[in-house]
């Protein structure tokens, strides 16, 4: 847990992001699915924020995308 100012805390952990095409947010391509989102809403909870999320985008690799278009997770090696 160190912070980001102090250095590049996705280049440290060997990690690429490019820019979202929708959201104005990193996605990380080494990851097999992404998911861009914007806020819609935000609830104050105590000493926290939670914010309510509209999904715009998801990335997936093609291995996971089934005939039909649809995410697919069968065949990802989770853990």
């Amino acid at each position: 847990s160190e912070s980001g100012r102090e250095g590049d805390k996705l280049a440290y952990l060997g990690l690429t992001a490019v820019d979202g095409d929708v959201v104005n947010a990193p996605v990380i391509t080494d990851f097999p699915v992404a998911i861009e989102c914007s806020v819609v809403d935000s609830m104050l909870n105590g000493s926290h924020e939670m914010f309510a999320g509209k999904i715009e985008v998801i990335h997936a690799d093609e291995e996971l995308v089934n005939d039909e278009g649809k995410l697919d997770m069968s065949g990802a090696d989770l853990i």
